[in-house]
């Protein structure tokens, strides 16, 4: 449609909407009826419903006027955000959700349309009709997954969510909020205990926005604007006490990512003016402020981290004063009553946003693959010099010291890569598939050598062709386009999220399996037995009790592993504390290492003691050490255990075995060791004379 059309029928539309607002949204209530949350609330308002319409159904005639007017998407956001939390309901299968979806916007545009059949030209008709069509085709969009969010904090997140829904619905992602919003201490304490068996997959603390705090909010008040450094610093004082206590019960609740905001200290107002009076009135004090919860919040969750997990993160609303100014981030784009959308709402969901994306499409990846021209530096190699994209490489280091690994898949000529200049090199890559041939067939060779499954990999190319063959025969691979910012932002994200690699470097450990593969098929030509074959690998296997420092890895080697999980277990970090700390559990930890270097701890094994068994709960091994018998070295290890006479856990040893998608590879452990199959378990008890032998090939040590 062209542009003069538009803007014209857009102005019609919106004058129509306005003009007749009450009317419509009088209509609009057979809507509303329709969902949970818009028949509660009309329950609620009883007998004053003018109050109900203007609070509840005004707001979408003014969204939608506003987006017709200007042709600002914002508007278009704010209304689809709107339309998104009433039509939201926990108790709502996916279907039954759709199908409401559904309803609930044909209708909207059966009364809209209908109301304005012969009161606006056929061509704005048929304008606004296009309009509800395109709205209704964002909101009834089938999500490919769920993000489950807890949010605390006061009415940012009303703002947020406006913005955030649509956002993250066009990439696929629905959201499943959770709020919590008492400015008591005491019951939101209460609140997040009963929140912990849920599962979350981020979660987002805000304790210093607008007024959820009600003795910082004192720092937005003009009238408080002479207070002394010293007021300042006791009133920040008993705030930073306040949130540190929120802060600790998080991170003892929940392993999840929690993202705290720092503070900017913003004023919201209507008038430019007033805004701007305010802020220079209050300049002194939010300043003062800020800086102080500011650095005390970067040193606490620092140390947080390092005391537990890696798993709280600073959301530094300072970075947005680069780019916006405070009126700008204080502005309103709506207000009323109930909905009060500001800038600095809209700012903040883009940065969820990405969050969002890359906790679910991002976090549990292991290999980032990558094209080079285009990708890793600008023009194509064997045509000329070309421009290394230093920001694109760094990014990539930061992930593979994080422990991701990389691996290149790029139609070029081997001879004609060169690094100098960039920040990566040859080095830095596990598996390098460069040559002519279909991508497609590189991705094979690259899961035949790595031995990971496609849905670890993320692909980076900036051909959209070699992406969508790719995906045609992975679907499961998470492809990305180089040539958007957004790419490279999530990888940042990601590379930020990521903790610090403790064990060994996981590039250097597939490096060292290749080593390991081609040294074995060398000797394998010689036709060694098994035993000298293994032994010539002087393979070294540790056993101890897993120390303190040992418990991140625990966690992590257990919700990592998945093809020799007895019983698909996954735990937290606070579940593995627990187990270290009680009598009644003992963690024991593998580590291995051989002629070509340590490969850390590779297996864990949880067993619980009651008066009379031993229970294996837990026994996780790498794939990176089958066929080693390592898995029959710790089991032997738990049998003489359990022989200690001195010891006052039971001697029969029960294991158990449950069935998943990917965990064949030890389905018979038991019955290979010895074990007897009984009701839903597997038993061993020691017989005399019966000999406890381990692989003549190992080298076992005990601490």
């Amino acid at each position: 449609m062209p542009k003069l059309i538009r803007d014209t029928s857009g102005k019609i539309c919106a004058a129509a909407l306005k003009r007749y607002r009450r009317q419509l949204a009088y209509n609009l209530l057979e809507s509303i009826k329709m969902t949970e949350r818009g028949a509660g609330r009309m329950t609620e308002a009883g007998h004053d419903v003018e109050s109900f319409v203007k609070k509840n159904v005004y707001v979408f005639i003014d969204y939608l006027s506003k987006y017709l007017q200007t042709n600002d998407e914002t508007y278009k956001h704010l209304y689809i955000g709107e339309k998104l939390k009433r039509l939201y309901s926990p108790n709502l299968s996916v279907e039954q959700s759709i199908e409401l979806k559904n309803a609930v916007t044909a209708k909207d545009k059966e009364i809209l349309c209908h109301f304005l059949n012969d009161k606006i030209p056929a061509a704005a008709l048929a304008f606004l009709a296009e309009q509800l069509d395109q709205i209704h085709r964002v909101v009834v969009g089938k999500a490919k997954v769920t993000s489950n969010l807890l949010l605390i904090g006061d009415c940012l997140y009303l703002d947020v969510m406006s913005f955030l829904s649509s956002a993250v619905l066009a990439a696929g992602i629905s959201i499943n909020p959770t709020f919590a919003t008492s400015k008591n201490s005491l019951e939101l304490k209460e609140t997040l205990k009963g929140l912990a068996k849920n599962q979350f997959d981020l979660i987002f603390f805000s304790p210093f926005t607008y007024e959820f705090s009600i003795e910082y909010a004192h720092f937005l008040k003009w009238h408080h604007s002479l207070i002394s450094r010293k007021e300042i610093q006791r009133i920040c004082k008993n705030v930073i006490q306040q949130t540190a206590s929120t802060i600790d019960l998080l991170a003892d609740l929940f392993d999840c990512s929690i993202i705290v905001h720092n503070s900017i200290n913003l004023i919201r107002e209507n008038s430019p003016i007033k805004r701007r009076v305010k802020s220079l009135l209050t300049m002194r004090v939010r300043y003062q402020s800020r800086v102080m919860v500011n650095h005390w919040l970067a040193q606490y969750l620092n140390d947080k981290n390092i005391s537990t997990l890696q798993h709280l993160f600073v959301l530094d609303e300072t970075k947005y004063l680069n780019k916006w100014n405070e009126q700008e981030l204080g502005a309103y784009y709506y207000h009323s009553d109930l909905q009060h959308p500001a800038v600095w709402g809209k700012v903040i969901a883009d940065s969820y946003s990405k969050i969002i994306q890359m906790r679910r499409y991002l976090w549990h990846k292991k290999l980032v693959v990558c094209d080079l021209d285009n990708t890793l530096w600008e023009g194509v190699i064997g045509e000329g010099a070309v421009r290394h994209y230093h920001d694109r490489q760094n990014i990539l280091r930061t992930l593979k010291e994080k422990g991701v690994v990389l691996a290149i898949n790029s139609k070029n000529d081997p001879a004609n890569i060169k690094w100098e200049g960039g920040i990566l090199n040859d080095h830095d890559f596990v598996y390098a598939n460069i040559n002519w041939e279909p991508k497609v067939k590189g991705m094979n060779r690259i899961k035949e050598a790595l031995n990971l499954k496609p849905n670890d990999y993320v692909f980076i190319d900036d051909r959209a062709d070699e992406r969508e063959m790719v995906n045609l025969v992975f679907p499961e691979i998470y492809c990305l386009d180089a040539t958007l910012p957004q790419t490279w932002e999530l990888l940042r994200l990601w590379s930020e999220f990521l903790k610090p690699q403790t064990e060994t470097d996981r590039t250097q450990l597939y490096k060292e399996r290749e080593e390991r593969k081609h040294f074995l098929q060398s000797v394998t030509e010689n036709h060694l037995e098994q035993n000298e074959l293994f032994q010539s690998l002087n393979l070294t296997l540790k056993i101890q009790q897993a120390k303190k420092s040992d418990l991140k890895r625990v966690a992590e080697l257990i919700n990592r592993t998945n093809q020799f999980n007895l019983c698909g277990s996954r735990t937290s970090y606070q579940e593995v504390k627990s187990w270290s700390d009680s009598p009644y559990f003992r963690i024991l930890v593998g580590e291995v290492s051989d002629r070509f270097g340590t490969m850390g701890i590779i297996s864990v094994v949880v067993l619980k003691f009651t008066d009379d068994q031993t229970e294996i709960s837990v026994y996780v091994l790498s794939c990176r050490v089958f066929g080693y018998g390592i898995e029959k070295a710790m089991l032997n290890h738990i049998k003489r255990m359990a022989l200690e006479t001195h010891l006052t856990y039971g001697k029969r040893i029960i294991g158990f075995y449950q069935e998943t998608a990917q965990n064949q590879p030890c389905k018979n452990l038991y019955r290979d060791n010895s074990f007897k199959e009984e009701n839903g378990f597997w038993s061993y008890e020691h017989k005399e004379g019966q000999v406890i032998e381990d692989p003549s090939w190992l080298i076992i040590t005990v601490e």
